[in-house]
């Protein structure tokens, strides 16, 4: 990276906040018990960042 280049967030991978994260529990709560119900199960992808 040159000196005056700017970093920046990969596109399509905006942070969820604290004032949004409650809704996001919300939505994962609701898949979780809906996929559960046809026998899906957590996985967990490796990390981005």
């Amino acid at each position: 990276m040159s000196q005056g280049e700017k970093r920046s967030a990969p596109k399509g991978m905006p942070d969820v906040l604290p004032p949004d994260i409650y809704i996001w529990q919300k939505v994962e709560a609701f898949a979780r018990d809906i996929f559960s119900a046809y026998g899906f199960k957590e996985i967990r992808p490796p990390v981005v960042e």
